[in-house]
C-alpha cells in the first residue's frame, strides 16, 4: 500500500495525474484566505482606526496609505524576480517562501493595530504606523506572489487549474466574509462592555455627539475601543496561521511546469521582461483589472464613511459588507455554470456594466434601508466578477505566451508579480488621492457632521468616479481575444 502511494504521490509531483482532489482543490483555497482577510480589514477599517482611535490628521493618513502602497507594490517584482532565481526544495519552489513569512506578517499585522501610547507626539505616530504597515505588507506579499504563481504548478490541464482558482476565490470571499463577521463582532462587543456604543457602530466610527463627547472624556472608553482592534488583530494572525498549516499539509506542487517549448535560462532578465510587456494579452488583462480594482477599491476604501455621513445609516454598515461578501459567494458557482456558455471575457463585461445603476441609485436616490440592502446584494455580482475571473484569465494569458516565445524558469512568478505590482500601485495612488480630496473637502476626523464639500466628494468617489473607471476597464478588455477555448486552438490578441 506504501509503495502504492508512494509511486501516485511521485506521479503528481511529475504532473502525470491531471485530475486535482476536492480535498487539494479546498487546502489550495484555504492558503489564499490570509490575504484578502487582511487586506480588507486593512481596508475597510485601517483608515477609520487611524482618523477616529489614533485621532491622526487626514493628510497623515493619507501619506500612510500613500507610501505604504506604494511599497507595496514595489515588493511584488522584488518578491517575483528572487523566485524566478530561487531553487526548488523538497516541499517545493514556492511554499518555503510562504511559510518562512507567515510568522513576521502575522507579527506585523499585529503591530498595525497597536496604540504605544495616548500621547506619542504626531511625528512618532506617522513613523509607527508607516513602518508597521510597510513591514507588514511586505511579508504579506512573499505569501500572496508565491501562492499565485502556485497556480500553475498544481496541475497541467488548465480546467483543473479554472477549478481550483475558482475554489480559491469561493474561499477567499468566505474568508473575507469571516474577517469582517470578526473584526465587526470584536468591536461591537467591546463597545458594549466599555459603555461605548455610540462609538462603534459596526464599522469602527463614532455615530453620535454622545458617543464623540464620552470617548473624548473618558480614558476608559478609548481604552477599550484600543483593546477591541488588538483583540481583533490576535483573532485574525491566529486565522492567517491556521490557514497557512492547512496548505503547507494539504498542497504539493508539480516538480516543473509543463514542458512547452522549454528554453534554456540563458536569456537574460532585460529580453524576458521586454517579451512581458510586449506581449498584448496580457497588457490588455492588466489593463482591465488595474481599471476595475480601482473601481471596487474606491467605493470600499468609502463606503464606511459613505454610510456613516451621506446616507445617515448609523450600525447597518457592517451588515451591508456581509450582504456584498455573501451575494458573491453565491455568484461564483452561477459564473462557473456560465463559463461554460460564454467567454470570461464578456462575463467580466457583463459584471462591471451590472452594477452602475445600483451606483448611481444609492448615490441620487433617498436614505433607505430595504434599497441600500439591495444595492448591496446586487453589487456582489460585480465583486465575484471582477475579483475572479481576471486571475482565472491569467493561466490561460501566460500559456499562450509559452507557445509562442517558450517557456524559461521562474517566468510565471514575473506574470503574477507584475499583474500584482501595477494593479497595487495604481490602487494605493488612487486611494491616497481619495483621502487629500477628503481632507481639502474639510474632512473633520471624528465628527458626527461633515462639511457640505465632504457629502459631495463622498457621492463623487462612490458612483461618478468608479463608473468612469468601470467604461475604461471594459474599453482595454475589449481587443482581448484569448478565450475558453484549448490553448492550442486561441488565436492571437
Amino acid at each position: 500500500m506504501a509503495g502504492v502511494w508512494s509511486l501516485a504521490q511521485s506521479r503528481r509531483l511529475h504532473g502525470e495525474v491531471q485530475r486535482l482532489s476536492r480535498c487539494t482543490k479546498l487546502c489550495f483555497a484555504v492558503g489564499g484566505a490570509p490575504y484578502q482577510i487582511t487586506e480588507n480589514v486593512v481596508g475597510f477599517y485601517l483608515t477609520i482606526f487611524l482618523l477616529d482611535v489614533v485621532k491622526m490628521h487626514a493628510h497623515h493618513v493619507s501619506l500612510i496609505l500613500f507610501v505604504g502602497r506604494a511599497w507595496d507594490a514595489c515588493t511584488d517584482p522584488a518578491v517575483g524576480l528572487l523566485l524566478g532565481r530561487s531553487p526548488r526544495t523538497r516541499i517545493g519552489r514556492f511554499m518555503p517562501w510562504i511559510v518562512c513569512s507567515t510568522p513576521f506578517a502575522v507579527i506585523f499585522y499585529f503591530l498595525l493595530w497597536y496604540v504605544p501610547n495616548f500621547h506619542m507626539e504626531t511625528s512618532s505616530k506617522v513613523w509607527w504606523y508607516l513602518v508597521s504597515y510597510c513591514l507588514f505588507k511586505t511579508f504579506l506579499n512573499t505569501l500572496h506572489v508565491p501562492y499565485a504563481a502556485m497556480t500553475m504548478f498544481l496541475s497541467r490541464d488548465s480546467k483543473e487549474r479554472d477549478s481550483a482558482t475558482a475554489h480559491r476565490m469561493t474561499l477567499e470571499l468566505v474568508g473575507i466574509l469571516v474577517g469582517a463577521l470578526v473584526q465587526g463582532l470584536i468591536l461591537q462587543a467591546y463597545g458594549l462592555q466599555g459603555g461605548t456604543r455610540g462609538i462603534i457602530e459596526s464599522n469602527g466610527t463614532c455615530t453620535s455627539p454622545h458617543a464623540a463627547n464620552a470617548s473624548n472624556s473618558s480614558f476608559n472608553d478609548m481604552a477599550s475601543l484600543v483593546e477591541a482592534y488588538k483583540t481583533a488583530a490576535v483573532v485574525i494572525g491566529s486565522i492567517y496561521l491556521a490557514c497557512i498549516i492547512v496548505l503547507f499539509l494539504g498542497v504539493r506542487e508539480i516538480k516543473d511546469s509543463p514542458n512547452l517549448n522549454r528554453r534554456p535560462s540563458s536569456l537574460s532578465l532585460h529580453r524576458r521582461m521586454r517579451r512581458i510587456f510586449t506581449y498584448r494579452p496580457y497588457l490588455l488583462l492588466m489593463g482591465c483589472y488595474v481599471s476595475t480594482s480601482i473601481a471596487l477599491q474606491l467605493v470600499q476604501g468609502n463606503l464606511a464613511l459613505f454610510f456613516e455621513h451621506v446616507l445617515c445609516m448609523k450600525g447597518k454598515f457592517q451588515i451591508m459588507v456581509i450582504t456584498v461578501l455573501v451575494s458573491a459567494v453565491l455568484f461564483l458557482p452561477v459564473s462557473q455554470w456560465m463559463l461554460k456558455r460564454i467567454q470570461k471575457k464578456n462575463m467580466i463585461i457583463f459584471g462591471m456594466l451590472w452594477w452602475i445603476p445600483f451606483l448611481i441609485t444609492i448615490v441620487l436616490a433617498p436614505s433607505s434601508d430595504p434599497l441600500a440592502f439591495v444595492v448591496c446584494a446586487a453589487s456582489g455580482i460585480t465583486v465575484a466578477t471582477a475579483s475572479f475571473l481576471p486571475w482565472s484569465m491569467l493561466p490561460d494569458t501566460i500559456t499562450d505566451f509559452r507557445q509562442r516565445h517558450g517557456d524559461y524558469p521562474g517566468q510565471e512568478a514575473l506574470f503574477y508579480s507584475f499583474f500584482v505590482f501595477f494593479n497595487k500601485f495604481a490602487v494605493g495612488a488612487t486611494l491616497g488621492i481619495s483621502n487629500l480630496c477628503l481632507s481639502f473637502a474639510g474632512y473633520v476626523p471624528r465628527g458626527v457632521e461633515q462639511p457640505k464639500n465632504v457629502m459631495l466628494t463622498l457621492q463623487v468617489l462612490m458612483a461618478p468616479a468608479p463608473i468612469i473607471l468601470s467604461f475604461v476597464g471594459i474599453a482595454v478588455l475589449y481587443p482581448y481575444r484569448l478565450g475558453h477555448r484549448p490553448p492550442q486552438s486561441q488565436g492571437a490578441a
